[in-house]
C-alpha cells in the first residue's frame, strides 16, 4: 500500500507540472504516465520521467522569475 501512495503522489506532481509544458510534450507524458500506471514501463523509467519533469519545472520557474525581474 505504501508504494501505491508514493506513486500517487508522484503522479500528482507530474500532472501539476504538465500544465506548464507545450501540448505535444503533455501528450507524450500522459502516455508515459498511462504506461507506468498499467505496469508497462519500469520503475526506473518512471523515475527518469519524474526527474525530467522536475528539471523542466525548475527551468520554467526560473525563466518566469527572470521575466518578472526584467519587467
Amino acid at each position: 500500500m505504501e508504494k501505491e501512495l508514493e506513486l500517487t503522489i508522484e503522479g500528482y506532481l507530474l500532472w501539476q507540472t504538465l500544465d506548464s509544458l507545450p501540448e505535444n510534450e503533455q501528450r507524450f507524458i500522459r502516455l508515459i504516465i498511462g504506461y507506468g500506471a498499467s505496469g508497462l514501463i519500469s520503475d526506473d523509467d518512471y523515475s527518469f520521467l519524474l526527474q525530467y519533469l522536475m528539471t523542466k519545472d525548475k527551468e520554467l520557474y526560473e525563466a518566469r522569475e527572470k521575466i518578472k525581474r526584467l519587467s
